[in-house]
């Protein structure tokens, strides 16, 4: 089984990026970027990077777009994961018309 964790770990370790917040919906997630005491540039890199992981194939792909975009470099980028950890969002969002408001990180369900 120790090697199914761990297949499990590396699966979860690449879509959310060691991001353990919970998943809000899409908007909420933006409203609380908006309410972060951030600079007005990096709360603009965060919402893109949200849209972004809602548009692209993989969270590596929106991390790409998102420095592509800005003309940063992809650490940089990944460090707004980061960010948005500490404010207790994660970047895999929840649709808007999504009957929850939150759920819980999948990587701290399997954790369990």
């Amino acid at each position: 089984m120790k090697h199914g964790n761990r297949v499990i770990d590396w699966y979860l370790k690449r879509v959310y990026k060691d991001n353990t917040s919970s998943h809000l919906r899409y908007e909420d997630a933006v409203a609380c970027i908006a309410g972060q005491r951030w600079k007005d540039k990096t709360k603009e890199r965060a919402a893109y990077l949200l849209r972004k992981v809602s548009d692209s194939e993989s969270m590596n792909a929106a991390i790409r777009k998102t420095a592509e975009k800005f003309g940063i470099k992809r650490q940089t980028a990944m460090g707004l994961v980061k960010k948005l950890e500490q404010a207790g969002v994660n970047p895999v969002t929840l649709t808007n018309a999504c009957e929850y408001e939150q759920m819980e990180n999948l990587w701290n369900i399997l954790k369990k």
